[in-house]
């Protein structure tokens, strides 16, 4: 969906196909097509629809997990959105009692990279040290 700049398509099947509704909620798989849409729209650096598909998800009931805040992280990476791809990993995260795998972590201090903020790199990796 991202590569072929299709991602708002997607997002409308997304809603439409009931896929983010609360009956959806008690599925295995149900965050499994959120977590994809994310993904897509972190590859048309669309961070903000992303953002709001993370919103959506508890709008919903449902639980985010590891794998969604990886891929939101990384919709902030590949949108140049360091700030936000940093409350993400080191707030938003944790509230929901989740711990940061290595791949998030990485996508974090990726986002700080590329906008050149060494320091707030820096910063990060002392916080996940400790």
């Amino acid at each position: 969906l991202g590569r072929q700049q299709k991602w708002a398509e997607g997002l409308a099947h997304l809603f439409k196909s009931g896929s983010l509704s609360p009956a959806a909620t008690s599925h295995p798989l149900a965050l499994a097509a959120p977590t994809a849409a994310i993904s897509a729209c972190g590859r048309a650096r669309c961070w903000h629809a992303a953002l709001g598909l993370l919103d959506a998800i508890a709008a919903v009931g449902l639980r985010p997990d590891v794998f969604v805040f990886g891929a939101a992280v990384s919709s902030c990476e590949r949108g140049l959105q360091w700030q936000r791809a940093l409350w993400l990993l080191l707030h938003s995260l944790p509230e929901e009692g989740l711990t940061a795998s290595g791949v998030v972590a990485n996508a974090a201090l990726s986002a700080c990279e590329k906008v050149g903020r060494w320091s707030s790199s820096l910063t990060l990796l002392r916080t996940l040290q400790a």
